[in-house]
């Protein structure tokens, strides 16, 4: 038997059966597409806080790597009393690294060192005038141990002779010093040497036509420094000193007025600031993952991972990092509460600033140890 479809749909009256269609179409469509959202938007809040997890990890990363180093607890404060020349300026300046021993040391700097400066007698009227007539000439190095050395010069100018030195690669500069004088010529040649009295040298030529070459101006003469640190004399070939007190560089630029002083302390509070950190740290990290794992938060993504099992083991790990033994635990200290980092009622973690000054003041060593098992890098 044939149906009427057209007449079923009300097709020539009145009935809008198109839309009708549409509305049928569109009500059997809106739950499941309602689902489908909500998954969605389920999935995206969920990726959100998979973020944030990671973001806490980060910064929990960051702050304990703060404290990873035996070095990161090698904090001091070096100062100085006296160490000015007569003239007011400073005598040496200082740098204290992880190697510092804290003490008092008396320093007295009674030279710096110095190079050999030589500068040729004669001064020329350009950098191309001709010395020895134009003619090739030597030029003969001789070093403190009295070796010598013989420099060609192929261009007999100043230039020439300043290029054939620098050339030579005998650990001298020589450069060309422009006086500005208008009488008895206006460029002078300067030779510098090394410091340190093992540095010093002389310069002579066979140069004896015209215009002539010698180096006979002394400048200044090649000198080690000389100190006393704790009583005992010292010399040294560099105004940069790093063996007479352990790790302190002294960084000597004049003679102190007098015996001068250095104190290094050992300075523990950047090692405070930095436990401090990583309790806060852990706070705001945990906070975070309580939010998200409670049904009842009304933040933006609090809740979502109420049912994740991962997200659980990982705040449970991220809390045994703070309450169960060091793996490097001492014979005096193995637990973080034992120097004052404890957990509250709450879930919360605390520090007991006055237990912390105490062990850090009693049992430092054991401190470090817990925290990086006495390694860098």
């Amino acid at each position: 038997m044939a149906v009427d479809f057209l007449g079923a749909l009300g097709a020539g009256s009145d009935i809008d059966s198109k839309n009708l269609v549409e509305s049928l179409v569109q009500a059997e469509r809106a739950p499941k597409e309602s689902a489908i959202n909500s998954r969605i938007a389920k999935s995206e809040s969920q990726i959100s806080a998979y973020g944030i997890v990671l973001a806490g990890l980060q910064s929990l990363e960051v702050a304990f790597n703060k404290l990873n180093d035996a070095k990161d607890f090698a904090e001091y404060t070096v100062s100085a009393n006296g160490n000015t020349t007569t003239s007011g300026n400073s005598a040496y300046s200082i740098e204290a690294t992880a190697d510092a021993v804290p003490g008092i040391y008396s320093v007295d700097v009674t030279g710096i060192a110095t190079t050999d400066r030589w500068g040729s007698d004669l001064r020329y009227d350009s950098l191309t005038t001709a010395i020895n007539g134009g003619s090739n000439f030597t030029i003969t190095h001789t070093d403190s141990s009295a070796a010598t050395t013989t420099i060609n010069v192929t261009d007999p100018t100043p230039q020439g002779v300043v290029d054939a030195l620098n050339d030579a690669d005998l650990g001298i500069t020589a450069s060309i010093v422009d006086t500005g004088l208008s009488v008895g010529g206006r460029y002078k040649i300067v030779v510098e040497g090394g410091l340190g009295s093992d540095n010093a040298f002389t310069l002579s030529t066979n140069a004896a036509t015209g215009t002539t070459l010698d180096f006979g101006d002394s400048l200044q003469t090649a000198s080690n420094a000389t100190l006393t640190v704790n009583g005992v004399d010292v010399s040294r070939s560099s105004n940069t000193i790093d063996d007479l007190i352990s790790g302190v560089t002294l960084q000597l630029t004049g003679e102190t007025s007098g015996v001068s002083t250095i104190s290094v302390t050992q300075s523990l509070s950047q090692v405070k600031d930095r436990i401090q950190e990583l309790v806060d740290t852990y706070n705001a990290v945990n906070e975070q993952f309580a939010s998200m794992a409670d049904p009842e938060s009304a933040d933006d993504v609090g809740g979502v991972l109420s049912a994740d099992s991962a997200v659980g083991n990982v705040r449970n790990q991220v809390r045994s990092f703070f309450s169960d033994a060091s793996s490097t635990a001492t014979d005096n200290v193995s637990f973080l509460t034992e120097i004052g980092i404890s957990f509250t009622k709450t879930g919360e973690l605390e520090l007991d600033t006055d237990l912390l000054d105490t062990m850090l003041d009693s049992n430092f060593d054991d401190i470090v140890s817990i925290f990086s098992a006495d390694t860098n890098n």
